[in-house]
Formats: structure tokens, sequence, C-alpha cells
């Protein structure tokens, strides 16, 4: 006699909601079944694509996390204090320490999971169960697809929008790409808080100009030329703007072609405007100026960011502001 599908199972298969489904049940099957194909392809590719390679935590850890060493928590702590100087430095410095104090406090010191994944494809405005089971399998089908089956894994870190937590790989500093992760992941999270305006493409920018500028990474003497019209592409705005300290904030869809592109930028900056003026010309991007614009402002040695201060208004970061990276 055939074995009768759970619910949950059907719906991770079809997408059909039928009676008697629950969430967490869901979410148990769908990232026990992506943690097995996660051990299964890192296998398969054991050797190949050694620039996106990271280790493969056991299963136990694959679903529930394991503790980050003494080493990845101090690389976490570094790189969230940078950042923050970078992108909020017009904040008072009692001000960013708040901050940092926040987003560390985001930050658990063990590493990321499946579930955590799944959960950062849920968007804060899916109010509705269905709204919210979809996203987590649309998500789960792009996990498989575009991160294990291509990549071995499920990325080097990732921020769920949804209660502004950051999480980061086990071994996340054995490759020189996914190294800079926490430093990726806090230009997410500056962008929920209202602190920038624009995250996609600068994040994956900014953190390859930081891999740059501290060796991690060496220049890529084939990368491709950036069109005038590639510098100031913007992907899809999702959902409805926020409010914060006066300022519409919207949220933008994170595409392949985001990493790619951000890549390029970081090293035409890395190129172009090493050292602080680079820092200043990614900051502006963040804050929404055109390439144009932002290249004027730091070559005039314009950047005055007094108006922008007052403009922000921010005396503390808000805790209930609403971001994958």
């Amino acid at each position: 006699m055939k074995r009768k599908r759970s619910s949950e199972s059907v719906f991770i298969r079809t997408g059909k909601i039928m009676r008697g489904f629950d969430l967490k049940r869901a979410e148990k099957i769908g990232a026990m079944h992506l943690a097995r194909k996660w051990g299964e392809e890192t296998k398969a590719r054991a050797g190949k694509q050694w620039f996106f390679k990271l280790p493969l935590p056991s299963l136990k850890q694959r679903r529930f996390g394991a503790r980050l060493s003494e080493t990845e928590k101090a690389e976490i702590r570094k790189q969230v204090s940078f950042c923050i100087d970078k992108f909020a430095g017009i904040l008072r410095p009692n001000v960013r320490a708040e901050l940092q104090k926040l987003i560390l406090s985001r930050t658990p010191m063990r590493s990321q999971t499946v579930a955590d994944n799944l959960r950062s494809y849920v968007k804060p405005t899916d109010k509705k169960l269905a709204e919210i089971t979809r996203s987590m399998r649309g998500g789960g089908l792009n996990l498989y697809h575009t991160y294990i089956k291509k990549k071995g894994h499920i990325g080097g870190g990732v921020l769920v929008e949804r209660k502004g937590t950051l999480h980061m790989a086990k071994g996340f500093m054995a490759n020189p790409y996914y190294r800079v992760s926490p430093f990726h992941e806090t230009i997410h999270a500056l962008q929920q808080l209202g602190i920038i305006k624009i995250d996609v493409p600068f994040a994956e920018a900014a953190d390859t100009f930081y891999a740059l500028q501290n060796g991690f990474l060496q220049p890529n003497p084939r990368i491709k030329k950036v069109s005038t019209e590639d510098f100031d592409r913007r992907p899809r705005i999702t959902g409805n703007p926020r409010i914060i300290s006066g300022e519409k904030i919207f949220d933008y869809k994170e595409p392949e072609w985001a990493y790619s592109l951000g890549q390029n930028i970081g090293n035409w900056t890395h190129q172009n405007l090493p050292g602080e003026g680079g820092w200043q010309y990614l900051y502006l991007r963040c804050r929404g100026l055109t390439h144009k614009m932002a290249v004027d402002m730091v070559e005039m040695g314009h950047f005055d960011l007094s108006g922008i201060a007052e403009k922000l208004a921010i005396n503390s970061p808000s805790k209930d502001s609403k971001r994958q990276g």
C-alpha cells in the first residue's frame, strides 16, 4: 500500500497548501532535505570551484549551527566596526557605538544554518501564512539551484530581514571571497536601519573594495569595463517604502547580476579611487548619488556631509526598522 504524503511534503513538492499544514514542520522537513543535499553536493564538487569553496560542516552543524572560533568572532567584530565607521561616520561617536552594539547583538556567534537562509527569503511585508510559506519555498528552490547545486554550500553569510539578525558561515575566513561576508551583511543591516538608502549592488562593491584594500583578494586584470548605464543600474524595488527619520527608504532585490556588477564596481574603485576617496565614493553611492555625482564630489574635495547629517537627524538607531547577502 502506497504511503500517504504529509501536507508539508506536498507543499514542498508542489507549493499547494492543504488542510492540516504546519509551517514549523514544513521548515524542519525542508531544512533537513537541503542540509543533506548540501553535504552531497559539496562532496561531489571536491576540488572544483576553489574560489567559492567553503569547509563542509557536519549534518548537525548544517541544521543547528556550530560555535564560531574566537578568530572568527574577532574578525566579525572588526569588520562590523570598520563598516560602521565608513558608512555611518556622520553619526555622533556615542550613536555609532550604540549602532555597533545593536548590530553585534543581532549577530549570533554560531554559524548560519539552512533554516536561517530559508527565513531570510521571507519579506517583512509577508503577513499571511500563504505569503510566508511561499516566500520560504521559493527561497528553498533558489538556495538549492543557485548555491548548493552550483557552489556546494549555502553562502558566506545572510541577513534575516524580519529579525534583523546577521548569520555567518562556519569557516568563512578560509576563503578570500567569503572572508568579507560580515562586511557585506553589515551594509545590508545599515540599509535596513535607514543609515544608508541603497545597498544593492553596493554591499558587493564595498566588500570587494575592502578585500582588495586589505589584500584578501588581488585586483582582477580581466575585470569587465563598467558602462555608464551599469554604474547607475539599480535592481527592482520590493514592497512599499519605509519612512525613517523623514526619509523614504526602499528595499531592493539582490539578483545574481548584482554580485558580478558589484565586484566590477569594487575593482574599479580600487583602481581609480584607492584609500579614503574610495570609501567616500561608495558611501555617496549608498546615499543614492549617481556615479558621476559621487566621483565629482570626491575629486573636487567637496565631501561635505553636514547636510546629509542634518537630513538624517538620527539620535539613535531604530530597533523597529526593517534585509540576503
